[in-house]
Parts: structure tokens; C-alpha cells; sequence
């Protein structure tokens, strides 16, 4: 892909995209070492999600919305990075697709409601399906590009917030087990490099969502910090005594 130098914009820019030895470029080996960090968290559920998933044939509590949101969020950053000739984040933002696939079809085959799962997919699936719609009605112009930029945001940040939706479970069982801190630090670690690289060429869609994953993934961490060495026994009994006191009492 040839290089296309981002236009000025409020957005801080320390560096220069294009060189005139592009390969051998500040922005280049920093687009490389962010795109390295985004492997390690696409692959961060392996060990302490989906391993345990295959394992015991069911979902439990971990939740599916990391995986779906990061679908959408990677299968934007493609449509994003292929006009605005990104080569790093079009290449690890393709294999963001492949591997989300991937964990869907895991948790799809070993749900408890399959209908929801599958309606949750259709939900994916038309929304990129209507962004791909918008940039090509809009002929992929800069101002397509940009709308496609801005709904990639949005995806982006939920991406890194996603593990927050286990935060309310971590507390009430006092337990971090739905709350994998390697898939955190994946987070954390992929926002500091994508923001420092945006910084560098200027693009505020690839910084703003990455800033404030920063700030997601350090409260994640404080969260996870908090309560890995707590008991969880003690509260999970609790809960399990609330839920039969209040069957008790609908059934009264």
C-alpha cells in the first residue's frame, strides 16, 4: 500500500507518516510493534477462557460480549485502514476477524441458548454490514472513510471496555475468574501502543478510542488487583441463600 500522509487536525502529532524511506520509518516500526501487542490480546482467551470453556462444555459465567464487540471493532478498523492505506492495521485488525470467528463459534457450540447467541451474531453482522453500506454509497470519499472511522471508535472503546461487563460479577462473588487478567493486560498494553502510534502520524480515529482504553484498562486492573487473593466462597454462598430466599417468597 502506498503512503498517504494524514491531514493536519487538533489532534496531537509528534511524527511524520510518510518518508522518504517508509520501511525504515519511526511510524512503521511503531505501527509493527502496536499491531505485535494486538496478537497477544486476540490470543489472550485461549488460556483462561476458551480452554476452560472446551473443557467443561459450557459458557458458565464468562461472558460473550468481549468477543462479539471485537469482531465488529476489528471488521471496521479493516474497512477503515484499506483507503487510508494503513498496512499494520489492516493486516492485524484481518486476523482480529479470523480469530473472533473463531471464539464466537466456541461459545456458540457450547451455550446454553443457542437463540440468543445466534441473534446477538445477527445483531454483528448487520451492523457491519450497514457501515460497509454507508462507506460505499458514500464511494469510500474521506468523508466515508471518516464516518466509517467514527462508528470504528465507538466499537473500539467497547472492545476495551468489554471485560468491565464482568466487573459487577467479580465484586458480588469476590472471585476475578471471569475477569482474565491476561486478556486485560492484552487491552491495556495494545491501547498504550495504538495511542502512541496515533499520536506519532496524527489520526485521532486510531487515537481516541485507544486513550481512553488506557483509563478502561487500568480501572479493570485495579478492579482485578483488588479481589484475585479474596475468598469467594463466603459471598457465592451469600448469593446462593438470596436467590432461595427469594424464590421462597415469589412462590408464597
Amino acid at each position: 500500500m502506498a503512503c498517504v500522509e494524514t491531514p493536519v487536525n487538533w489532534y496531537p502529532k509528534f511524527g511524520a507518516k510518510c518518508t522518504g524511506d517508509v520501511e525504515n520509518s519511526v511510524e512503521f516500526w511503531l505501527g509493527w510493534a502496536a499491531s505485535a501487542s494486538c496478537i497477544g490480546l486476540f490470543c489472550a482467551p485461549i488460556p483462561q477462557v476458551i480452554m476452560k470453556v472446551i473443557k467443561s462444555k459450557t459458557t458458565g459465567q464468562f461472558p460473550d460480549m468481549p468477543y462479539l464487540v471485537s469482531l465488529v471493532n476489528c471488521a471496521l478498523w479493516v474497512m477503515y485502514a484499506i483507503p487510508q492505506k494503513l498496512t499494520q492495521c489492516f493486516a492485524i485488525n484481518a486476523l482480529g476477524v479470523v480469530l473472533n470467528v473463531a471464539w464466537i463459534c466456541v461459545f456458540f457450540v457450547y451455550t446454553d441458548n443457542r437463540k440468543v447467541m445466534g441473534a446477538k451474531i445477527g445483531v454483528v453482522l448487520a451492523v457491519i454490514g450497514a457501515v460497509f453500506a454507508i462507506g460505499e454509497i458514500m464511494q469510500w470519499s474521506e468523508a466515508g472513510t471518516g464516518i466509517v472511522g467514527d462508528v470504528a471508535d465507538i466499537f473500539n472503546i467497547g472492545m476495551y471496555g468489554a471485560p468491565l461487563a464482568a466487573v459487577s460479577t467479580v465484586v458480588a462473588t469476590r472471585s476475578v475468574e471471569t475477569l482474565p487478567i491476561l486478556m486485560v493486560l492484552g487491552c491495556l498494553l495494545a491501547s498504550i501502543m495504538w495511542g502512541t502510534y496515533a499520536k506519532w502520524i496524527g489520526d485521532y480515529h486510531v487515537g481516541i478510542p485507544n486513550d481512553i482504553g488506557v483509563m478502561l484498562g487500568a480501572i479493570q486492573v485495579i478492579v482485578w488487583l483488588k479481589y484475585h487473593n479474596a475468598t469467594p466462597d463466603a459471598a457465592r454462598d451469600k448469593l446462593v441463600e438470596a436467590g432461595a430466599k427469594v424464590a421462597d417468597e415469589s412462590q408464597a
